[in-house]
Parts: structure tokens; C-alpha cells; sequence
């Protein structure tokens, strides 16, 4: 699985890859489909005996994987991730962005007039 960083002006050193332990994968489409979910989702669904997430994307904790679900319109795909790798992920990502911070220094104002294409 690969997480790519989002559009932000947030600098970012290089993206972030998980290796699957396994995939299934179900779609309609030749194209490549990115899935993008947040981080809080997966370090949830990676310590939650109950799991996280709802609808397009659920992540549980299966002994030593982590079971990764996303559901879309042009498909499906099911990854089984070794719990290690996205502890490792985890632990780089929150040093690199501490939870909680993803916004700061960012103008939600500014990002959201540049994603609608209107002067700031």
C-alpha cells in the first residue's frame, strides 16, 4: 500500500510505502485508484480491538497484520499489511507531522479558495 502525502504546501520528504502481506483486489476500471485516508484511521484500527473506520475504508488488527478494507465505486481492494511494517510507518510519519499538528501553519482559507480556483 502506498500513502501518498496530500496536496498540501506542507513539505514532505518523500512518500511513504507499506508493503501488503497480501491483496485482493475487485474493479471496474484499468486505472490506477488512489485511495486516501487519514492517519488517525489506520494507528486506530492498528491498537482498537473493535477496529476503525466505516464505509469506504475500515482498518482492523488481525494478530500480526493489520487487515486494510477500501470499497469505491469503480472497486475494491483488500490488503492484509504485517503489523510491524505500519507500526514503522506510524512511528516516521508522527515524527516527520506530531498528531494533532496536520493543520498548523496551513490557511484553510487560502487551500480552499486554490482547490475552487478563487483569488484568496
Amino acid at each position: 500500500m502506498t500513502v501518498r502525502p496530500s496536496p498540501s504546501k506542507r513539505p514532505s520528504p518523500t512518500t511513504r510505502t507499506i508493503r501488503t502481506r497480501s491483496a485482493c483486489t475487485s474493479t471496474r476500471t484499468t486505472k490506477e485508484i488512489t485511495w486516501m485516508f487519514a492517519r488517525e484511521l489506520l494507528a486506530d484500527g492498528h491498537t482498537q480491538l473493535t477496529g476503525s473506520g466505516h464505509g469506504d475504508v475500515s482498518v482492523h488488527r488481525c494478530q500480526d497484520s493489520v487487515h486494510i478494507q477500501l470499497e469505491s465505486p469503480e472497486g475494491r481492494a483488500d490488503l492484509h499489511v504485517h503489523a510491524k511494517d505500519v507500526t514503522a510507518f506510524l512511528a516516521v510519519t508522527n515524527a516527520l507531522v506530531a498528531p494533532g499538528t496536520e493543520l498548523d501553519g496551513v490557511d484553510i482559507g487560502r487551500e480552499l479558495a486554490a482547490m475552487f480556483g478563487e483569488a484568496a
